[in-house]
């Protein structure tokens, strides 16, 4: 399963990963839903003049990636206390245009939005190919990162 991280600038930021349905060593593929408390990762600084966006460490572009971001959580469950934004990233499956993913060399790129929250998750998608199941049900595996910016 793909690693996120935050860049901008020469600042870097691994998200923490808080769902994902994805295969296991053991062959099976497992669904982890959000946990509470939710714990959201240290504040990272957003350069405005820089280039801010989130790498994935995977060379394969998702089908769908969406950011959420949220003004507040809960100081308790980490929870988040609004309903949020939701911006639609442009993949080779969806045209949108709040932020786009690309591929860099091994890394999935995907363009930060402008006009996000300080809490945001990055949600990505990937379609997994009959020949490649583990379980022939479940045709896309995915994976959600919680980011705390500033």
């Amino acid at each position: 399963m793909p690693i996120a991280e935050f860049v901008s600038g020469s600042q870097r930021q691994q998200g923490l990963r808080v769902a994902y349905r994805w295969s296991s060593g053991a062959g099976r593929v497992v669904d982890r839903a959000p946990r509470e408390p939710v714990k959201w990762p240290s504040p990272a600084a957003r350069r405005a003049d820089s280039d801010t966006r989130i790498d994935l460490d995977t060379a394969v572009e998702p089908v769908r990636a969406e950011f959420r971001s949220y003004r507040a959580v809960d100081a308790r469950t980490g929870v988040p206390t609004d309903t949020g934004i939701v911006r639609l990233c442009d993949t080779p499956a969806i045209n949108a245009v709040a932020c786009r993913t690309q591929l860099d060399g091994q890394t999935i790129r995907v363009d930060l939005p402008i006009g996000l929250g300080p809490y945001v998750v990055l949600y990505a998608e990937w379609y997994v190919p009959k020949n490649m199941r583990i379980d022939p049900s479940i045709s896309s595996y995915s994976a959600s990162w919680a980011f705390h910016l500033r």
